[in-house]
């Protein structure tokens, strides 16, 4: 077991049981002021018949939700990404310092797991961890997501996209398998004609069909809105409030 130590934060990561995103999609799509997140809920760990499904949409207080891919990177995914992105969230005003912050600690620890698995393994990967946190406050949505990717020297390096959603402006953010997902302006015209839940909902489904050993599992649909907050439309294989089944100790550490 290697064990990373930030700020007060020890964050302990079993390396014998890591391996980056074979799996997920997550969605976020945000119109007016409204923000609707869904995700599957399939895990892929390192063997081909290690298939689990976990939660991979949180509430991490402080009116943000957080949705990770790449929860199969670790033994107990719950404990990692939700404490972690929990414990930033409630010292953060902001998700743009929220998603900043969370990056600089995941880096060093994705990068050794990275570097572990060998060049040939990681070939095999789509690719290490993509994570957005979300917030709607008085004055419209803002929205932050961020990715690993691998540089020329086998390491990672972090890609941020921040911004502030204006009302009559629609975003949408894909993350994880999303080949048979459509472009921007043919979901914002299914938007339109249907919703943004059933939209949503009906986009990761049809991810599931092209790509079933990689995406599936009971969608998980969470809304936030100005007037209503944080409300989980359907909680899937998380409990309502966005904790997996799995026991994860009650921790707020000191990041500062």
């Amino acid at each position: 077991m290697t064990a990373f130590r930030f700020g007060g934060l020890i964050v302990a990561v079993l390396l014998g049981y890591s391996v980056p995103t074979r799996a997920s999609t997550i969605l976020a799509l945000l119109w007016h002021d409204v923000a609707v997140i869904a995700a599957d809920a399939k895990v892929r760990g390192m063997e081909d018949n290690d298939i689990r499904t976990a939660c991979k949409i949180f509430d991490v207080g402080n009116g943000m939700v957080f949705a990770v891919t790449g929860v199969g990177t670790f033994k107990d995914p719950t404990f990692v990404s939700y404490t972690l992105a929990r414990a930033i969230a409630t010292q953060s005003s902001d998700v743009a310092d929220a998603a900043i912050r969370y990056g600089e600690i995941a880096k060093p620890i994705l990068t050794a797991i990275w570097r572990k698995l060998g060049t040939q393994f990681r070939k095999m990967l789509l690719h290490p961890q993509a994570y957005i946190f979300v917030m709607v406050k008085p004055d419209g949505i803002t929205a932050s997501s961020g990715s690993f990717v691998e540089t020329p020297d086998g390491s990672l390096r972090l890609k941020l996209n921040h911004g502030k959603i204006t009302r009559d402006e629609f975003r949408f953010i894909k993350m994880g398998f999303t080949s048979s997902i459509p472009s921007s302006e043919e979901v914002h015209e299914l938007v339109r004609r249907q919703g943004v839940q059933t939209t949503a909902e009906q986009l990761i489904l049809q991810q599931a069909a092209q790509t079933p050993d990689r995406v599936g599992g009971p969608v998980t649909v969470v809304r936030l809105d100005q007037r209503l907050g944080i409300q989980w439309l359907q909680p899937g294989v998380c409990q309502a409030g966005g904790v997996s089944p799995t026991q994860v100790p009650e921790v707020t550490p000191d990041l500062k």
